[in-house]
């Protein structure tokens, strides 16, 4: 049986990122339009394809099956520096 990959849609929802948004900025007059959402939401979804591609080719590297917690953040250090965020 083939297994289908996520759409992006159920990989990262659009309403979850707009919710962050308003967390992250609580003044209640700022407004996000949906194209922003959107291109927040794609580059996120990106960022978590990398990340997760990252900790796999990590984990091989260590002769290892399984991704484990230590492979990941390897990987977490290694985006912040290699993003800037």
């Amino acid at each position: 049986m083939k297994t289908v990959p996520p759409s992006t849609s159920t990989v990262l929802n659009e309403s979850t990122v707009r919710q962050c948004l308003q967390l992250r900025n609580t003044n209640e007059t700022r407004q996000y339009s949906d194209e922003m959402v959107k291109l927040i939401t794609q580059l996120a979804v990106k960022l978590i394809k990398e990340t997760l591609h990252r900790s796999v080719v990590s984990a091989l590297d260590s002769c290892s099956n399984r991704v484990q917690i230590d492979h990941f953040h390897r990987i977490i250090a290694q985006i912040i520096i290699d993003f800037d965020l």
